[in-house]
């Protein structure tokens, strides 16, 4: 029995780029993402967003819906 895990690294400056587009006044980001709930959220947290930033386990029509459903808000 064996488990091979698969990560994208995140870029180091990724976190840096969260803080500064917040201080320029960006209120919202939402990560969507196919990756599992608790993989999502270790991304999140590691850039900084709260859990409710971030939306996983997303399939390609998910993320479409999702964003078409922000630009109506």
């Amino acid at each position: 029995i064996g488990i091979v895990a698969v990560a994208d690294t995140i870029r180091e400056s990724a976190a840096d780029m969260f803080g500064a587009l917040r201080k320029q006044g960006v209120k919202r980001f939402v990560v969507l993402t196919g990756d599992s709930e608790r993989v999502a959220h270790a991304i999140g947290l590691k850039l900084g967003l709260s859990l409710s930033e971030v939306e996983h386990d997303l399939l390609p029509e998910d993320k479409v819906n999702f964003i078409e459903a922000l630009r109506k808000h």
